[in-house]
């Protein structure tokens, strides 16, 4: 750990580079530099501890270092690497570690000889520690059984096995007879009460029970009898598949009292990883910003094939299959993969962090072609922030009716437009009718219903809804219409011609009692004195109640306002709406044209008798055939005379009441009648021509 000059040495070499830079960047004018990250947290191997401290060679002990912060806490996830000075004093069991959620990482060292072990544990991060111990000579003493192990850690794989030797002495020192039965036992620690050499239950006492499951368990195989030989006996003792201490007991009664001995085998894991479950601390984190949980740590336990937590320092790497693609990501660096090492547990973990959008994050752990399940956290949106009423239908036949309803909805969003979580409470009312009170939002949506009644004011129901406390509102409108009460016209033409083919565009508007839209498809019937035209429905009755149709003219069959002069007016047609009891109506005219000439005749008979006379009538049509009133008619003939020149034509278009008078000169074989229509519309001419005939 460094001291606090040095601190202070680097702190003011900071400072000093740092002066440096910006003066530097000052001086470029308007280039643009990056902003200086600030520099990682500081962290020390605070202590490096070994336990026991003092061991002879052939002992092993537990190297343990605290890696932490200045202010002293502890720091997960730091690697560490142990080392052994010289090395030809023993090994590790790990050469590399990372601290767990005390902040220790630890390993085994396994004396060989005698002497002083310099043991140092170095991180990058939190620089070295070291300590010395000094391992002693294996003292001889002469017990009256011995135990000898080799090797003394095994891969827990069910295959790997020990030598096992045992020397047995009687109360001389001599080794004893050939033959004397030696008794083993290869399991959980206990103490052997009747001192039989084997666990005996409600007598013997289980002191270590590695899988606490209450009962004393063997781990691994081993003879449960040998024999000496020269005052030994031999036996393998072959791995059990659970990675743990196992504590192997031999057992003598042959000499005066029995004997005993103990000693450990350590069953490790593979380090090859053949299955890895990943699990969150948490299944639910909030949206970034939003003032919840926004992170949790992911878990992956790699195991080997025997279901053994594998050592500390196998990679791991955790990868994002799958989320809303709102920044969400591991440690800070997206969907990964992002690689973590185990450590003394088996255990690798990552910090999964929230976005700014809702939903599902899945994600996986792997260690080359080993896969682990996808485990599911789910993002949940932040607290109300904005709120949207809608309602279907929007203007409902309710007026005079009772419980007449209409789908409301509310829509709930976080201020990054996520739903908000599920079973947020909206509170509904309103002042006209009754809307159901109280839903709770599901994917962001609470429903309720609005029904019509008492109390009624002007037919516009105005629902409110907000969420708890009202701190997000909103307001929105249905018409409760009733039946039809005004029929408008919005627009029909001023004038129509009366060819029998032009049409215009007729709009008309229903309102109910309160003057508001009525609902959609409410019928309006038509009607005009001339003309055609079509009944049909309103469409809309949310921005309108409008019934849209087309009035065509007609070609008349009189003129219905003969005046002279003719003043273009063929009738008045009275157009006339109406829906249910209302209605309404308007007139406007379908109007002639002038006079014209190929559809206008002089009706009269052609030949007639010398001194005769024949009536005269002539028809004034306009090019559609329409009859023309009002026409002021001047006849005139040559090589005879006629009666009664002026005329004007009737309703029908008609001019009657002229007299052809033959001439009584035999010499005139024929006379041409001339009828001139000075009318404004007219300024034509026709004429005829007569012939005369000697009586019979």
């Amino acid at each position: 750990m460094k001291g606090k000059s040095g601190f202070v040495f680097y702190a003011l070499l900071a400072l000093s580079l740092l002066g440096a830079t910006l003066i530097l960047l000052s001086s470029c004018g308007k280039k643009a530099f990056e902003p200086i990250q600030p520099p990682e947290e500081p962290l020390t191997v605070y202590s490096l501890v070994v336990t026991p401290s003092s061991i002879e060679e052939g002992d092993s002990c537990l190297v343990a270092a605290l890696v932490t912060n200045q202010e002293g806490d502890p720091k997960q996830g730091i690697r560490v690497s142990f080392s052994v000075t010289p090395d030809t004093m023993g090994y590790l069991s790990s050469s590399v570690e990372t601290t767990d959620a005390f902040g220790i990482a630890s390993a085994y060292f396994y004396s060989v000889h005698s002497g002083t072990v310099t043991l140092e544990a170095v991180s990058d991060r939190a620089g070295s520690k070291s300590t010395q111990i000094y391992v002693r000579e294996k003292t001889v003493v002469l017990k009256p059984i011995e135990m000898e192990i080799s090797p003394q850690t095994l891969i827990a794989d069910g295959v790997s096995t020990s030598q096992v030797t045992v020397t047995v002495r009687n109360e001389a020192g001599d080794f004893v007879d050939d033959g004397t039965i030696v008794r083993f036992t290869a399991g959980e620690k206990f103490a052997d009460i009747d001192g039989d050499g084997y666990f005996t239950d409600f007598i013997d006492s289980l002191i270590f029970d590695t899988n606490d499951n209450g009962r004393w368990d063997a781990i691994g195989l081993i003879s449960p009898t040998e024999t000496t030989v020269s005052g030994v006996a031999t036996a393998t003792y072959v791995a059990g598949v659970r990675a743990t201490t196992v504590y192997l007991k031999a057992t003598v009664s042959g000499i005066s009292t029995p004997v005993q001995d103990e000693k450990t085998i350590q069953l490790t894991p593979n380090t090859a990883v053949a299955s890895i479950t990943l699990d969150a601390k948490d299944l639910t984190i909030q949206v970034r910003g939003t003032g919840g949980i926004e992170s949790v740590i992911l878990t992956a336990t790699a195991y080997d094939d025997n279901g053994n937590r594998v050592p500390g320092g196998i990679p791991i790497e955790f990868t994002i299959t799958d989320g809303p693609r709102g920044g969400e990501n591991l440690n800070g660096v997206g969907y990964g993969p992002f690689a973590a090492n185990t450590n003394s547990l088996g255990e690798a973990t990552v910090t999964l962090n929230s976005g700014t959008i809702s939903g599902t994050v899945k994600t996986k752990a792997s260690s080359g072609s080993i896969v682990s399940q996808v485990t599911a956290v789910t993002i949940q949106a932040g607290p109300p922030e904005y709120m949207s009423l809608g309602a279907d239908p929007l203007n409902i036949r309710g007026w005079d009716y009772v419980n007449v309803t209409a789908q409301v909805v509310a829509m709930v969003n976080d201020v990054y437009g996520n739903p908000v979580p599920d079973r947020t409470a909206v509170y509904f009312s309103t002042e006209e009718g009754m809307v159901d009170a109280y839903s709770e939002t599901f994917g962001g949506l609470a429903q309720s219903v609005y029904h019509s009644g008492d109390p009624r004011d002007d037919g516009i129901a105005h629902i409110y809804a907000s969420t708890s406390g009202g701190t997000v509102a909103d307001t929105m409108c249905i018409i409760v219409s009733g039946p039809p009460c005004y029929v408008e016209f919005l627009y029909y033409p001023s004038s129509l011609m009366a060819d029998g083919a032009s049409e215009a565009d007729v709009v008309v508007q229903v309102l109910d009692v309160n003057r508001n839209f009525v609902v959609g498809g409410t019928t309006v019937d038509m009607e005009a004195t001339f003309g055609e035209v079509e009944s049909g429905n309103t469409r809309d009755g949310v921005n309108g109640s409008i019934f849209e149709t087309k009035l065509t003219s007609q070609v008349l069959f009189a003129d219905y306002s003969p005046v002279s002069p003719d003043d273009g007016i063929g009738a008045m047609v009275v157009l006339e709406a109406s829906s249910g009891w209302a209605g309404n109506w308007v007139t406007l005219p379908f109007l002639t044209g002038s006079a014209y000439s190929k559809n206008c005749e002089i009706d009269m008979i052609t030949s007639i008798p010398y001194g005769g006379n024949t009536p005269v009538e002539v028809i004034i049509r306009d090019r559609y055939n329409n009859p023309l009133g009002g026409h002021r008619l001047t006849a005139s003939v040559f090589g005879s005379d006629i009666l009664a020149a002026t005329q004007t034509t009737d309703t029908y278009g008609v001019a009657a009441g002229f007299i052809f008078m033959a001439t009584s000169d035999t010499t005139v074989k024929s006379a041409l009648l001339s009828v001139y229509d000075s009318d404004p519309r007219g300024q034509i001419a026709l004429s005829k021509k007569i012939y005369f005939t000697q009586e019979d």
